[in-house]
């Protein structure tokens, strides 16, 4: 959620022409993004721009042998990933609730982050 609320920003920032006509159509989750960020930075301090620091690898991670653009750029590809969201969600229904339950206490996530930033520091010394 973190990670995608700051792609979100990026994607304003510099998504170019296709940009506005993106914002406009998923304008419930634009709506509240500067407020969410600007909440993101008050409770994780340090640890925001380490987090959006991430963004940069989202393009290098693959799924079942692909990179995103191949996804992006790969019709059957594409239909594949969607079949694999379906499943995912057929398998593991979740709902806002049990989001909201597990996330209702800010601490936990804090931790993990330094955690990894943690791990990452070590392996990189």
């Amino acid at each position: 959620m973190l990670l995608v609320r700051a792609a979100l920003r990026r994607v304003i920032a510099d998504g170019g022409e296709g940009s506005k006509a993106f914002r406009e159509r998923f304008a419930e989750v634009y709506g509240t993004l500067d407020q969410d960020l600007k909440l993101f930075e008050e409770c994780l301090g340090d640890l925001w721009p380490w987090l959006c620091g991430k963004l940069n690898t989202f393009a290098k991670v693959g799924f079942k042998g692909k990179k995103p653009s191949q996804y992006v750029d790969d019709e059957e590809a594409a239909s594949f990933l969607y079949e694999q969201g379906l499943e995912f969600q057929t398998n593991y229904p979740v709902n806002e609730e049990q989001v909201r339950n597990r996330l209702r206490r800010a601490d936990q996530i804090v931790e993990l982050l330094n955690r990894r930033r943690a791990e990452e520091a070590k392996k990189k010394s």
